[in-house]
């Protein structure tokens, strides 16, 4: 799994096989690093809501099929 990040696109998560071949994009908007759940079949990311808010959303690796967990919103100045 990798990030790739691009001007002016939200962060997309890739898989790639371990013997090579064309990459399968996962999910976009994907902030920094993920972990997975034991089984391997979810995994959990922190999301970019808006500029002042990010979530920490748990995914189904196959369906894409999101929840989210928590969120927290920067501080007003």
């Amino acid at each position: 799994y990798y990030s790739l990040r691009q001007k002016d696109k939200p962060d997309t998560l890739y898989q790639i096989p371990v013997l090579g071949g064309e990459p399968k994009k996962i999910l976009e908007n994907v902030s920094g690093a993920i972990s997975f759940a034991p089984d391997g079949e979810q995994f959990v990311y922190v999301k970019n809501i808006s500029l002042d808010e990010t979530a920490l959303i748990i995914a189904n690796l196959k369906g894409g099929e999101e929840r989210q967990l928590a969120s927290k919103k920067l501080p007003d100045l």
